[in-house]
């Protein structure tokens, strides 16, 4: 606990974690459990038979209908697939759209008094703050707080029970993919 007279108030310092990230990829794979009476001490094996994602975009819907595949190669397919995805996306990523800047954002910008990243005054330090991927206008902001808002170059990728399950069917299928990164 703070000692009386202490500042006593939690705040967030790394802004950039607050930005959500602008895409998140939601998968599941799907196995079929074969028995095994050839090998003592193992009863079943866990063999990939599908797989499906959903990519979501920046505004929360998704970017393209469900990808669902069925095969004995399922999982050699998944890693393939979602290296393409990542692709695709790194590119959006790495593209800065101009902002566009409407009357109403301009006014709302030269109204504006206080910072409302770190609520300070804004003075004559004062830059308008835009969606990267989107180009629309935020808010303003203090150069420095404006810095601090990078946009995350990074997907987020979400499995069901991958830390029991999927992650195992995985890490045993980048096995034959070495010399990709």
């Amino acid at each position: 606990m703070p000692e009386p007279g202490e500042e006593s108030v939690l705040q967030l310092k790394q802004h950039k974690f607050s930005q959500p990230v602008p895409y998140a990829i939601y998968a599941d794979f799907e196995a079929l459990i074969e028995p095994m009476q050839t090998i003592p001490g193992k009863t079943a094996s866990h063999i990939p038979c599908g797989y499906a994602y959903l990519i979501i975009g920046p505004n929360g819907l998704p970017l393209k209908p469900v990808t669902v595949y069925r095969g004995s190669d399922a999982l050699d397919h998944f890693i393939i697939s979602i290296v393409r995805e990542k692709d695709i996306l790194a590119k959006t990523l790495h593209t800065i759209t101009p902002m566009h800047l409407t009357t109403r954002d301009l006014e709302e910008f030269q109204k504006a008094t206080h910072c409302n990243l770190c609520k300070k005054w804004l003075g004559k330090d004062r830059v308008r703050d835009h969606d990267h991927l989107s180009g629309k206008y935020r808010q303003a902001l203090h150069n420095k707080c404006n810095l601090q808002l990078k946009q995350r170059k990074m997907i987020l990728c979400i499995f069901h029970n991958l830390r029991n399950y999927d992650g195992h069917l995985i890490m045993q299928g980048l096995g034959n993919f070495k010399t990709m990164k």
